[in-house]
């Protein structure tokens, strides 16, 4: 793991796993941008505050019989409240995301990019894409920890359908100009 510098602030920046896309500085709030070996500050958003978590950012948990260790977290805001997603990676590199929201975890290991789309018109308990619909809303990044995976810019905002796809969990996420489709399932039980 390299440590680099922020951008905004100067302090000492660890990168948690190889190729991070965005950084995001735990002294200033900066969101840094990995280019060429130099971070670059791509946003500011204010620093995260406690919240009580099942995680911490550098520990370890063990799910379906493999460790990982938690990189990094984005937070947003919704209508009902906040969540975190948590960055995790496994010995191998491979990454995975752990939402947590009021308690509840879940594990989302699949994600399909696809076209955007326009979820004005969903509802809940009905089917869309061949999803039934559970929630709608809307949410909003509104800061970040440690390393992630993709680029997120502060206050950005997605539109977003929770469902099931057969027995399958899953999360539509819909930006202006792309969407993500997020497959996954609860958690019920882990180690730390």
């Amino acid at each position: 793991m390299n440590t680099l510098n922020c951008a905004g602030c100067g302090s000492l920046i660890r990168e948690m796993f190889d190729g991070p896309r965005m950084v995001a500085c735990e002294y200033c709030g900066s969101f840094l941008v990995l280019e060429h070996g130099n971070l670059k500050v791509a946003g500011k958003a204010k620093l995260l505050k406690a919240m009580p978590s099942h995680l911490t950012m550098e520990k370890a948990i063990r799910f379906q019989g493999r460790d990982f260790l938690a990189v990094g977290r984005a937070r947003y805001a919704y209508e009902d409240g906040l969540w975190d997603e948590w960055q995790l990676v496994d010995s191998q590199g491979e990454k995975s995301l752990l939402q947590e929201d009021e308690g509840e975890l879940w594990w989302w290991s699949q994600a399909e990019t696809q076209p955007a789309a326009i979820l004005s018109a969903v509802r809940p308990g009905s089917r869309w894409r061949e999803i039934l619909i559970s929630e709608i809303g809307r949410a909003e990044l509104v800061g970040a920890q440690g390393s992630l995976d993709r680029f997120r810019s502060p206050g950005e905002a997605f539109d977003y359908v929770d469902g099931h796809l057969g027995s399958q969990v899953v999360s539509f996420r819909s930006w202006p100009d792309r969407s993500l489709l997020l497959r996954g399932q609860p958690i019920t039980s882990w180690s730390t």
